[in-house]
């Protein structure tokens, strides 16, 4: 479950579980803190910058393993970690990759949910 999700989880709990736990969830009433937007947003921002600084730290630590030309083309020696080092050098590519679209679909996602309310409150004018 991605942090996101357990953030949502939380927020979804805290408002439509009046009893002892939430049913959804599991999780005690007691757990539940009340939670802004902006607490929330925040949060999320922290938690994607921080995936995107783990991702960039990978891939600038192990570059020079993909800049080397030893066991592209040839064996290389039995104590070469070069593969290893490639490796994580694309999965910190990836993290970093993911963590930049996880932002812009975040900012996408919360600017459309504003608008769709804009537009039922001007909806809500009109017929009222």
């Amino acid at each position: 479950m991605s942090y996101q999700a357990a953030l949502y989880m939380l927020m979804y709990a805290h408002r439509h579980a009046p009893h002892a736990s939430c049913s959804h969830t599991g999780i005690p009433n007691a757990l539940l803190i009340p939670l802004k937007s902006l607490d929330v947003l925040c949060a999320v921002a922290v938690l994607q910058a921080w995936q995107l600084y783990i991702g960039v730290d990978l891939a600038v630590k192990t570059w020079p393993a993909v800049m080397n030309k030893e066991g592209w083309l040839e064996q290389e020696h039995t104590t070469s970690d070069l593969r290893g080092m490639r490796g994580t050098f694309i999965c910190g590519c990836i993290f970093s990759f993911l963590a930049i679209m996880n932002s812009f679909n975040t900012i996408v996602t919360i600017t459309e949910k504003r608008q769709h309310e804009a537009r039922k409150v001007q909806q809500r004018k009109r017929a009222g």
